[in-house]
């Protein structure tokens, strides 16, 4: 793994699993991203 970079598994309706860590540390109780869509990428934002 490369720091800040993990794989994830996508599941059949494309959803994958924020890792705990960020969760805890970045959401704060939120349960709100922001998904900015890129011609082959994808970035979140809180």
């Amino acid at each position: 793994m490369i720091y800040g970079i993990e794989k994830e598994k996508v599941d059949e309706q494309g959803r994958f699993v924020l890792p705990s860590d960020w969760r805890a540390e970045e959401l704060k109780g939120s349960r709100e991203v922001f998904v900015i869509k890129g011609k082959g990428y994808l970035k979140m934002r809180v």
